[in-house]
């Protein structure tokens, strides 16, 4: 075994190639409520914060948010949670980690029910031990919160954890829980964005997250 004894990925954009789906439900929920866009927002800053968040970007207020919240579930559900593939490299990854014993986590601002059937349709379920994801209130909405989740169910501790993930959320939530944080450069963040929160070690692909583990 190595370094760690549990290792989490990020859903979006670490694991699954999701960008696709979650625009297009943003454009049909944008479109549905008549949502005015200010200027310069760009639409796939949508991919990896927690939903809320992203609708308040947008400047609605509470119900609007709900609103906004409820039309993009609807929309996911049905079409939008299938438009969705793993990336190249990520299930042979998890095979050779399952063979070294390492316990396999997924933590995601994503909605939990959402999440596993991701996880699923992708074929990768059977790879994981625990899948930790978003409540639907406001119990456990932040990556901080996802994180812990999982950590606390796989029975480990954060020293002894390590989040993969593509963005600054990520790398945020992982420095706030303290845990060590990889970052993958395929996905829907940057380097730059996720150095500023304390990342260092970075993998271009599936293939090389190995190294880090």
């Amino acid at each position: 075994m190595g370094k760690y004894d549990a290792v989490f990925f990020d859903l979006d954009g670490t694991l699954s190639e999701s960008g696709e789906g979650i625009l297009w439900c943003v454009r049909k929920t944008i479109e549905d409520l008549n949502i005015k866009v200010p200027s310069g927002f760009e639409l796939k800053s949508f991919i990896g914060p927690p939903l809320a968040d992203s609708f308040y970007r947008l400047g609605l207020d509470d119900e609007g948010v709900r609103l906004g919240v409820k039309t993009y579930k609807s929309y996911y559900d049905t079409k939008g949670k299938y438009m969705n593939r793993a990336y190249d490299g990520i299930k042979e990854l998890l095979e050779r980690l399952r063979a070294k014993g390492i316990k396999l986590g997924v933590a995601t601002s994503k909605y939990e029910l959402f999440a596993k059937q991701i996880v699923e349709n992708i074929g990768l379920l059977s790879y994981f031990d625990f899948v930790s994801g978003a409540t639907a209130d406001a119990e456990r909405q932040k990556k901080v919160d996802v994180l812990n989740y999982g950590i606390k169910n796989l029975g480990t501790t954060p020293e002894k954890a390590v989040l993969i993930g593509d963005t600054k959320f990520d790398a945020e939530g992982a420095r706030l829980c303290g845990c060590n944080f990889v970052g993958v450069l395929y996905g829907y963040g940057c380097r730059e964005e996720m150095k500023a929160e304390g990342a260092v070690n970075f993998a271009e692909t599936a293939g090389e997250i190995e190294k880090f583990l």
